[in-house]
């Protein structure tokens, strides 16, 4: 999940708030903490000597002082890493979060998907100007245009693709915050309506495109999409703590996550609730800050994942209409204007905000994650205070 829609979205699901008030109950508390996650585990390169360390901790410190329950930031500059935590893992359990936990990165899974489609394009297995209907006649049957839906335009947003996750759905998991959706429950909803808009003609923020691009990957290879993330990225990368599969978030090690459901600061553990909505290729990972890090660097900085080529055509260009990120290209957007313009993806789960981007300017690699979020912002809930520390860290890591 992540870039909530139209107001109309946000006024309906400020009526699901008010009717769901009473409907979470707190979620069972974890087991003990795993002993993978321990000061003894953290990278080599955790950068205690890094010249900000004595600048960036104290700033996490702040963030949890204005009410984030945990923080975890990773940065590479031209000093090295750092890596910095502080707050709570789990609140119930008074649980201290490290670097090393994990969190649910939500849509930037979206930046792994797209380096994958992006991968095999190289490799002559998918073309991204063919046609949807070249590479799932039977998936994409029932949707409208589907043979004038480039994959191209799946991964930029521009397809006109119903957004799975309309105000039905989310009214509906905001009344029944326990039950589990299944891919290919969303998928259906997506194909019982119209389309947005015609493929080309607009741009429109669709989690649905991007389970459309994972069943492309497995028509193209043969292979379960979550097992050709892994041997491509994953494991290429020595990523050893980051994890994905289709519906299912049960992984060990994520940091519990709180939701501000009435929008007054009032945080819900939702680590077993409002979470459960068709996890796949548009949001179904966990990983860490340092994981990300490792990613987005080979991605941007160091440039030996993909092509030249390839990575021209991924950069934002397509614009959105969107004050927070105003361009959006194959899996990334850009965030921020001028020397603080960023490269990379924003996640959004329910009780998660993850911020993974490159700042080519500064060449920065920046990644911060909160185990907390809210709807959209407003004065009084917790998704404005994540975005004043989100922006405050960025300029301490850019040295602003």
């Amino acid at each position: 999940m992540d870039h909530p829609t139209p107001s109309t979205l946000a006024l309906s699901l400020l009526f699901a708030l008010v009717s769901a008030g009473g409907a979470c109950d707190p979620a069972p508390e974890a087991e003990g903490e795993p002993a993978w996650c321990s000061a003894s585990t953290l990278p080599a390169e955790s950068g205690a000597e890094h010249p900000l360390a004595d600048v960036l901790q104290p700033a996490l410190e702040s963030a949890v002082d204005a009410g984030l329950p945990g923080v975890t930031m990773a940065i590479r500059d031209r000093d090295g890493v750092w890596l910095g935590s502080a707050g709570l893992a789990d609140l119930g359990r008074g649980t201290p979060m490290q670097p090393c936990h994990r969190t649910r990165i939500a849509s930037v899974t979206k930046t792994f998907v797209a380096t994958t489609v992006l991968l095999l394009a190289e490799r002559g297995l998918i073309d991204l100007d063919a046609s949807l209907t070249r590479y799932l006649p039977e998936q994409a049957g029932q949707l409208p245009h589907a043979d004038q839906i480039s994959v191209r335009q799946l991964l930029d947003h521009t397809s006109g693709v119903y957004n799975f996750l309309d105000v039905a759905i989310v009214l509906e998991l905001f009344n029944r915050p326990r039950r589990t959706w299944t891919v290919d429950e969303c998928f259906a909803n997506a194909q019982s309506n119209d389309a947005e808009f015609s493929p080309g003609s607009g741009w429109g923020y669709s989690n649905t495109n991007y389970v459309l691009l994972g069943w492309i990957i497995e028509a193209v290879t043969g292979r379960l999409h979550e097992e050709v993330m892994r041997t491509e990225l994953f494991e290429r990368l020595s990523m050893e703590q980051t994890s994905y599969r289709v519906d299912g978030f049960d992984f060990d090690g994520v940091a519990h996550g709180y939701f501000d459901l009435m929008g007054d600061r009032t945080m819900v553990d939702s680590t077993d609730s409002y979470a459960n909505l068709c996890v796949g290729p548009d949001g179904g990972m966990v990983s860490t800050a340092h994981d990300l890090l490792v990613f987005y660097d080979h991605l941007f900085a160091r440039r030996d994942l993909l092509g030249e080529g390839s990575l021209a055509a991924m950069m934002p260009s397509v614009e959105t209409g969107e004050d927070d990120f105003p361009l959006y290209g194959l899996g990334v957007e850009a965030w921020g204007e001028g020397t603080r313009r960023g490269i990379g993806h924003g996640g959004h789960e329910f009780g998660y905000r993850t911020f993974a981007y490159y700042f080519p300017q500064h060449d920065v690699t920046f990644v911060v994650w909160f185990n907390a979020s809210s709807l959209l912002p407003s004065p009084d809930n917790i998704a404005a205070v994540i975005n004043a520390q989100r922006d405050r860290l960025r300029d301490l890591a850019l040295r602003l």
